[in-house]
């Protein structure tokens, strides 16, 4: 769920850090790709079994926080195509991918450290670690021990590039601005684990580079009294991320007049983020990776109605969090007309379910046939305490998209919570039996006569909702 104006959370809730254990990457930098480390068969039915299997999979730390536009949000998306597969959905032209162009991002490219009569090898020697569209700095080079206020004493820097050792707990960017403040062009750091990370591990950029050297680098360094280089080089490239649809067709002879209802949860989150020299993975269990397993659950739950009136189109949208660029994306190039979507259902963050089981549900703005069919399935399900709400603002998440274009659009939520958009929002947190009955609250709503009856009028009436 993107940072929004959600008027119709009830209570306002701070989304401040908060102290938590979190998982770190390894010291290699390379998380396993592997998620299905025991064999796990999910059934028809919608059960909290199913539901913690598939969070321990797309809320894992081998997807990396799902950012958009990376591979880590790549890999999540070829879960949920394997998913959609596996659960025998069909695919628009046998693709279930949707390119979706998203924006530029910048990586290094082309760096050089060098000395005299050695030139470093990037990235197994020297990684930088602030990015910078071009730059060229050289200069002789002090060993500053680990860049404490102690070790500066009667060292001169100013002009000249500063070598600490990094430490174990060590805040690189405060020991940067230490060498900073004392006139130093850059600061060479030997990293205790090498060069090992990546671009996510660049830190805010100013006017010196820092870079980290391996110990091999150093050693070769202070075997010599010269001049250092550097040349910092970035590239700006294009990055797309994908929507992953599917659909489920009716066996009724007149499945193309009757339409479809879109059932629709974004899958992408916001990576990773860095606290010091450390890099913390945004899981994204409640956003959205629970809104993402109620896609696949009542996908393999309706596989088995024989008796839908409707066509189901399934939609893994990918970009929300940049703005609802997938779903976007998706209204303006849909692969079917825009005329044959009849209702649109999204699911974001619904794992939170509270101890008086609230469940927000927004329609976009009053209409008394949506009311009306969420009544008669209430009824059925005194386990959820509905809360009816809308939003002018429409600002939330994927199903404006879908109102923008004068489709008929269903909410469901759990609200808003601490952890939203920090390392703890994991699968420890999840409300499992709360998302199963919100769940089957919703795969009812879509089978009922009821939604039959709501869609029809929506059909016959000129009027949005």
């Amino acid at each position: 769920m993107t940072s929004k104006k959600i008027l119709f959370v009830l209570l306002a809730v701070s989304l401040t850090l908060i102290s938590c254990k979190v998982r770190k990457p390894n010291s290699s930098n390379t998380l396993s790709r592997s998620v299905e480390t025991v064999k796990h068969t999910t059934v028809t039915d919608i059960t909290e079994d199913d539901i913690h299997w598939y969070m321990s999979a797309l809320a894992s730390d081998s997807m990396r926080g799902r950012k958009s536009g990376t591979p880590d949000e790549a890999h999540a998306a070829e879960y949920i195509k394997e998913k959609f597969k596996s659960l025998g959905l069909k695919a628009f032209g046998g693709n279930y991918f949707q390119s979706v162009p998203v924006t530029s991002r910048k990586h290094f490219d082309k760096c050089e450290l060098y000395f005299e009569g050695y030139k470093g090898n990037y990235p197994a020697d020297f990684r930088p670690m602030i990015m910078f569209d071009s730059l060229t700095v050289a200069g002789k080079v002090v060993a500053a021990g680990y860049g404490n206020d102690s070790d500066y004493e009667n060292l001169d820097v100013k002009n000249q590039w500063v070598m600490i050792e990094e430490e174990g707990r060590s805040i690189l960017y405060e020991k940067k601005a230490a060498a900073k403040n004392r006139g130093a062009l850059g600061v060479l750091v030997i990293g205790k684990d090498g060069t090992t990370g990546d671009e996510r591990y660049v830190l805010p950029a100013d006017s010196i580079p820092m870079i980290k050297i391996s110990r091999t680098f150093a050693d070769r360094l202070l075997a010599q009294t010269g001049r250092v280089s550097a040349t910092i080089r970035s590239v700006t490239q294009p990055i797309t991320s994908q929507n992953v649809v599917a659909y489920l067709e009716t066996d009724d002879s007149g499945r193309e007049e009757n339409g479809y209802i879109v059932i629709g949860a974004h899958y992408d989150h916001i990576g990773t983020i860095t606290k010091g020299d450390s890099l913390l993975i945004c899981n994204g269990a409640d956003d959205n990776a629970s809104g993402v397993i109620g896609l696949l659950e009542i996908a393999e739950k309706l596989r088995s109605e024989k008796k839908l009136k409707y066509n189901v189109l399934f939609a893994a949208f990918g970009a929300e969090e940049l703005g609802l660029v997938g779903s976007r994306f998706f209204c303006n190039n849909p692969p079917i007309p825009l005329e044959k979507i009849k209702l649109m259902v999204n699911l974001d963050m619904i794992g939170r379910m509270d101890s008086v089981h609230h469940v927000f549900i927004n329609t976009g703005k009053p209409d008394d046939r949506l009311n009306t069919m969420l009544d008669e399935i209430k009824d059925s399900h005194p386990n959820i305490n509905a809360a009816l709400a809308t939003d002018s603002y429409l600002q939330g998440s994927d199903h404006t998209s879908f109102f923008n274009k004068h489709i008929p659009v269903l909410f469901f939520t759990t609200g808003l919570n601490s952890e939203y958009h920090t390392p703890a929002d994991t699968m420890s947190t999840i409300n499992y039996r709360g998302e199963k009955q919100l769940l089957d609250f919703v795969y009812d709503l879509v089978i009922s006569p009821a939604m039959d009856n709501c869609i029809r009028s929506f059909t016959s009436s000129d009027e949005n909702p």
